[in-house]
């Protein structure tokens, strides 16, 4: 007598079902799939920033009176945006994440290989300074 599917064709069609989501999961967590150059590359016109917001202070690094540079690692997409944000040079204070969210923000001019727009990979400063 059969009552339904045998547990190994249930743990099979779990796993299948596990498997499909983690695929679905990782490439909508995965950055786009485009080659991204070297900006030191040779023929390659930089992107130019066209808009870049400047960053809100964190209330810890205010009451500290800290201020200096945050370095970020950024993706200039052929689009003129950001993506793959990464820290290299921190300050502390909340003051890292608040680069990084205006990074995120801002808009280039992308980067020209040939006369077609391509993505870069390159490093920024984001200031902090209390006057």
């Amino acid at each position: 007598m059969c009552l339904g599917p045998s547990k190994s064709a249930f743990r099979l069609g779990l796993l299948v079902a596990i498997s499909l989501c983690a695929s679905l999961w990782s490439s909508a967590q995965a950055p786009a799939s485009e080659d991204v150059h070297d900006i030191h590359e040779h023929g390659l016109k930089p992107p130019r920033a066209i808009d870049s917001p400047n960053p809100s202070y964190s209330e810890p690094a205010r009451k500290a009176k800290v201020s200096g540079d945050v370095i970020l690692e950024i993706t200039v997409t052929a689009a003129g945006g950001v993506r793959d944000v990464e820290v290299i040079r921190a300050l502390g204070y909340g003051l890292d994440e608040k680069a990084m969210e205006a990074v995120r923000r801002w808009k280039f001019q992308p980067a020209i290989f040939g006369e077609k727009p391509v993505a870069v990979r390159l490093k920024v400063a984001v200031q902090f300074k209390l006057y």
